[in-house]
């Protein structure tokens, strides 16, 4: 995969003027004051009954002067991090708890979670109404939001709400997979690279590999690490310093919640590639330039992001 990556004295100012930027730019699009977003029920097709109420399928409302944008609603995604609160306010109504988790309210509902502010559900939608304020920040820069469109921002909203770790970790490992198919090949024939054919063989085929790479790297070196580390010199460099920047990130990740949760403003809890571009790239270099210095703490940026970009231009 080719990424395109920045020189060091470009991530060197960028990095430099990032936190006085964030209080000098005027984003040259609708301000807060200008639209306004809402949750509302879809009426338009009815997915489900209790007891003679209908209930229809989320909606996240962008409204502004001469149109609205609406897409899907996913507060229901973060429903089972909740199961027994959502228990508490269904009062064990197994019906009604299942119309929930499906992400189905009827009117009356709505309104009435929002008006008590019933926990997790009105937070979540105070939640998920930031982090699209935030998508619509980052991403209509110049444009007017009708332009902008309906499926932009659902595809936004996905993609901008992915968790990093995931996007870092399938990435890696899609990377690595590859490169070990390519070793397994070539050495398949080769009577002086028979131990790097047997390494290559027992790593694409006796490793579950729908375990995270995190997991396999950390404990495959305290059982075999001499082996791991001959196929490791085999990688190609840029494979080698996205396995670096990712190890070295996921064991920075529990400082980056903390840092995080202090401005959290629902309970959406996540380290999210919207949370990469607005705050955690920056932290991560703070953190990354103490430990490494200036410039490994680019190279090791510049690594990350370029898995962040491959992931935003994938689909």
């Amino acid at each position: 995969m080719n990424i395109i990556c920045p020189n060091y004295f470009f991530f060197k100012a960028t990095f430099r003027i990032l936190d006085m930027a964030k209080h000098l730019i005027s984003f040259n699009f609708h301000s807060m004051a200008d639209f306004k977003i809402i949750h509302r029920a879809n009426t338009t097709t009815v997915y489900g009954n209790y007891r003679s109420e209908d209930f229809f399928p989320l909606g996240i409302v962008v409204e502004f002067k001469n149109g609205f944008l609406e897409i899907p609603s996913r507060i229901n995604e973060h429903f089972k991090l909740y199961k027994s609160d959502l228990e508490r306010i269904t009062r064990g109504k197994k019906e009604l708890y299942e119309l929930l988790c499906r992400g189905l309210f009827s009117e009356n509902l709505l309104c009435d979670f929002i008006a008590n502010k019933t926990f997790p559900v009105y937070h979540l939608l105070e939640d998920e109404k930031f982090v699209v304020s935030k998508i619509l920040e980052h991403r209509v820069s110049g444009k007017l939001l009708k332009e902008y469109g309906n499926n932009a921002l659902e595809k936004d909203y996905r993609q901008y709400t992915l968790e990093i770790t995931n996007v870092f970790d399938r990435h890696i490992r899609q990377g690595y997979l590859t490169e070990l198919r390519e070793l397994f090949i070539y050495s398949a024939d080769k009577d002086d690279e028979k131990e790097l054919f047997r390494l290559t063989d027992f790593l694409i085929h006796f490793i579950n590999w729908n375990n995270p790479f995190y997991y396999y790297y950390e404990t495959s070196f305290d059982v075999i690490p001499g082996p791991l580390r001959k196929v490791e010199n085999k990688l190609s460099a840029e494979l080698r310093r996205r396995i670096k920047a990712y190890l070295t990130y996921h064991s920075h990740i529990n400082n980056l919640k903390r840092l995080l949760e202090k401005r959290e403003q629902g309970r959406i809890s996540v380290l999210s590639v919207l949370d990469w571009k607005t705050d955690i790239k920056q932290l991560l270099f703070n953190q990354f330039e103490s430990f490494f210095g200036e410039k490994k703490a680019e190279e090791y940026i510049c690594s990350l992001e370029g898995i962040i970009e491959a992931e935003l231009h994938s689909a």
